[in-house]
């Protein structure tokens, strides 16, 4: 009721872009407050790596954001099909983003834009020792009890200002650890170290993504018998150790030389701890090709 005793009128939203009204799915929860996800995905030769994995990751994030919506495979393999035609791209990246829009949250809609691009780390993946990584020490740390931990979500703001700072002091990235000090992730990669014959690698619990790579190497240093050990560590541990390299889906596996004032020579052939990177290497390439040929990837 209005101050006359009429009925008031509600009046409709209007959103503007470039000077035009626009439809409302341009100011969404997704847009105006970085409610949602993004994945990223490579592909090679017209074919993507392990889409089954990172759907099964996404759609996981967005049942936790409470959002009741499954982007399906058959959805992702058509959008995909019709972006890589028109970009002219057989190879490269493939980034999600999934965007709530609506409210309540239990009534909302979701959605999803795709972008292709080039490889961004075309000179450093596959962990080629003659572009090695290097990483910079963020001041702030992870929180590993915040309600969006080890999700990709879009917020992603903080990540991308802390690399750019150690980009800026001549690194790759940058190295979070967590408020309890434990080593945590880069702004856009898992991290792993090797020291007397084993492999390490943060756990869940310190507040970082499940990437899919990570679980490759996990999978595939159980394939090699490597004794793999996930948990909370101090940086002393990872800077006292052999080998320490990086992953993501794009670059995959990644040697990284420096971490802040601490410098790992390249190591010798001869090297025990380059021998276990090396079987890790060539056995998620071999979890890569193996869901490549079988149901888990497609292409056309």
């Amino acid at each position: 009721m209005n101050e006359g005793g009429g009925l008031e009128v509600t009046k409709p939203s209007v959103f503007w872009l470039d000077g035009k009204a626009v439809e409302s799915r341009c100011a969404s929860e997704g847009i105006q407050f970085a409610y949602g996800l993004f994945d990223t995905l490579r592909f090679d030769k017209g074919v993507l790596e392990q889409p089954a994995a990172h759907l099964e990751r996404l759609n996981a994030g967005l049942a936790r954001l409470g959002l009741s919506y499954g982007l399906s495979s058959q959805t992702l393999h058509d959008a995909f099909t019709a972006a890589k035609a028109a970009a002219g791209l057989e190879s490269g990246a493939l980034k999600l983003l999934a965007m709530r829009r609506g409210t309540p949250v239990s009534d909302a809609e979701v959605d999803v834009q795709l972008y292709l691009r080039p490889n961004p780390y075309g000179e450093v993946q596959d962990g080629g020792l003659e572009k090695p990584y290097s990483l910079g020490l963020s001041a702030f740390s992870k929180n590993s009890r915040s309600p969006v931990a080890g999700l990709k979500w879009q917020g992603y703001a903080d990540h991308i200002l802390e690399k750019d700072r150690a980009m800026s002091r001549g690194f790759n990235d940058v190295l979070f650890l967590n408020e309890l000090d434990f080593v945590a992730e880069s702004a856009v990669a898992n991290v792993f170290w090797i020291a007397g014959g084993r492999l390490f690698a943060p756990s869940l619990d310190c507040g970082i993504l499940p990437g899919v790579m990570r679980a490759n190497v996990l999978r595939a240093a159980k394939l090699a018998g490597i004794s793999a050990v996930e948990g909370r560590f101090p940086l002393e541990a990872l800077l006292e150790s052999e080998l320490v390299f990086v992953t993501n889906s794009l670059m995959r596996l990644c040697f990284v030389n420096r971490v802040e004032s601490a410098e790992w020579q390249r190591p010798s052939a001869q090297s025990p701890a380059l021998a276990l990177f090396k079987a890790l290497q060539a056995t998620v390439l071999d979890i890569v090709a193996e869901a490549e040929h079988g149901t888990t990837g497609f292409g056309v």
